[in-house]
């Protein structure tokens, strides 16, 4: 593409995420465990925005889960989640971006394989 306002990328397994200057959450690859985040198990070979929200921070790609944060510091997550990657407490795979826990001050985070780490901001 064209695009020259990207802020943020992150390469998983078969997908990739990204977020733009102005908040807005890419997704484009594989798609079987909706780890982009759309609804739906149909891959993108082209970057595709993903919902309408413009308040994305960061993003980070596992192998079949995505995870990100929004400036209010909540974190979200979506996905395959047959290992508890997610971090929600089940072993139950999202189709679309869900808010894990109710924290506001989730600073980092990185997905790995089929697991997550997240660290929150010192206060």
């Amino acid at each position: 593409g064209t695009a020259t306002n990207w802020a943020g990328l992150d390469a998983g397994a078969l997908h990739t995420v990204a977020t733009r200057t102005g908040g807005t959450l890419w997704a484009w690859g594989a798609n079987n465990a909706w780890q982009l985040g759309d609804g739906t198990t149909t891959g993108r070979l082209t970057p595709t925005q993903i919902g309408t929200g413009t308040t994305w921070r960061t993003v980070t790609a596992g192998v079949s889960h995505t995870v990100a944060t929004r400036t209010d510091g909540t974190l979200w997550a979506w996905g395959g989640n047959g290992d508890g990657q997610l971090g929600d407490g089940t072993t139950t795979g999202r189709t679309t971006p869900t808010q894990i826990g109710t924290n506001t001050d989730w600073a980092t985070l990185s997905a790995g394989g089929n697991h997550t780490i997240a660290g929150r901001a010192i206060n």
